[in-house]
């Protein structure tokens, strides 16, 4: 990983969790890779669900005999969570 990207990485878990810069440069580097992936996966899933629940709205007005939509239809598919060989389970 390039210097910007783990930056990136440290932002992006700091925002989400609140944790300290110093407790977070302090984790392994394989720890820290799942956590932002499943940080990832967490925040793709709220970000889902509100558009899940729009596109509900929106199938409910435009949805008529002849028609059927559904949310998916709108969303398309949840996101899907990425299988890694160390997972948190297995480190604890």
């Amino acid at each position: 990983m390039d210097t910007d990207t783990i930056n990136e990485a440290f932002v992006f878990i700091i925002r989400e969790t609140g944790w300290t810069l110093e407790y977070i440069r302090k984790l392994p580097f394989d720890i820290l890779a799942e956590i932002v992936e499943e940080l990832r996966y967490q925040k793709a899933m709220d970000d889902y669900k509100n558009a899940y629940n729009s596109a509900m709205i929106i199938t409910a007005l435009l949805c008529s005999d002849k028609k059927t939509i559904t949310p998916q239809d709108i969303v398309g598919e949840p996101p899907k969570r990425r299988i890694h060989e160390n997972q948190f389970s297995q480190n604890t």
